[in-house]
């Protein structure tokens, strides 16, 4: 457990930064312990699904959200977001008394372990810590239990956890940036990713800002991803130097978007697709349309109850095509075909 932390383009569209030149083109994966992982994975088991505790406790104060209604939310829509989490090494934001009170990341699972949840050891520095995954509605339940009710995920299988399948850019905004002004960077990186050749699909983070997930094939190594995702932050900079930046630093913030590429390194985790936030309203990582996005009055636009109307109304999943894309990226080589050929 720990507290909560977190070039120029040629006429022909290929990316050549100098950020680059630093991919690490020969960084051996951690084939024992990603072996070891597969090994380990446990197998799901049909268990009873224990009742929520406390069911009467309010989660979110100002709408009167009991944690109930929470378990409830997510039986309501585990069909459309067990397809994003299922397999993912997952971290966990824990709030036992609700979302305006303190709250702790857990990475690791320990104890007394339901059922549904699914654990396996990942390689960390000189040891190895505990992991979970889960892939069905009664693994959602057992979250919440946990007072879980944000989740992140890797941008990984957990059987294959040395090669990321997404890239995640976060879209965050400083303070005095309006949010037509988030929705403009992410056409932005859109347009820069279709010079590409890349698809990507956008998400309300329930936060401040907006996040692109872009699937790529797990054929590139960790360097090579957060690399590639340094490079399309700096030349975003490049372009409009006077509204985003690609540094954390909060000092130079103020009226900019960070475009913030640091959730592609090994370890790093995104909020996964419909997860509640732990902030004072219930807002919802929701999936958009591009098409609709426009018409998005704010970040918070959809809360819990707003959420689960919207997903239910619907005539299809904007992110359906996501989970079929394994897309290449033309100006990096597949470090796991090199490997196989060492």
């Amino acid at each position: 457990m720990c507290e909560v932390s977190f070039g120029n383009w040629t006429d022909e569209g290929i990316l050549r930064t100098p950020v680059f030149q630093g991919l690490r083109e020969d960084k051996p994966a951690k084939d024992i312990h990603m072996e070891k992982a597969k090994k380990t994975l446990s197998k799901r088991k049909l268990g009873i699904v224990r009742e929520i505790s406390s069911p009467d406790k309010i989660l979110f104060k100002k709408e009167k959200i009991t944690k109930q209604q929470v378990a409830d939310f997510y039986q309501s829509i585990a069909n459309d977001m067990i397809p994003y989490l299922a397999g993912r090494p997952l971290s966990l934001v824990r709030c036992p008394n609700g979302g305006e009170s303190h709250c702790f990341f857990q990475k690791h699972i320990t104890g007394n372990i339901p059922d549904s949840f699914h654990t396996f050891p990942i390689q960390e520095g000189k040891g190895e810590g505990t992991y979970l995954t889960i892939d069905s509605a009664e693994g959602l339940r057992e979250l919440v239990q946990l007072n879980a009710f944000e989740i992140h995920a890797w941008n990984c299988q957990a059987e294959d956890y040395m090669w990321p399948d997404q890239i995640v850019m976060d879209l965050d905004p400083g303070p005095g940036v309006p949010w037509e002004d988030v929705i403009e960077a992410a056409f932005e990186l859109k347009e820069m990713l279709e010079d590409l050749e890349l698809v990507s699909f956008v998400k309300l983070t329930g936060g401040k800002g907006l996040h692109l997930h872009i699937p790529v094939e797990p054929i590139y190594d960790w360097d090579q991803i957060k690399t590639f995702a340094q490079g399309l932050a700096i030349e975003l900079v490049a372009r409009h130097p006077q509204k985003y930046v690609a540094n954390m630093s909060k000092k130079i913030r103020k009226n900019k978007i960070f475009i913030d590429y640091l959730r592609n390194g090994y370890g790093a985790t995104a909020v996964v697709p419909y997860s509640l936030r732990a902030k004072p309203m219930s807002a919802v990582a929701l999936p958009v349309d591009w098409k609709e996005l426009r018409k998005i009055k704010g970040p918070h636009d959809f809360t819990m109850d707003k959420a689960r109307k919207k997903i239910k109304s619907r005539k299809k999943d904007p992110w359906e095509e996501m989970l079929k894309l394994k897309q290449k990226i033309s100006i990096l080589t597949s470090a796991k075909k090199r490997k196989k050929s060492a």
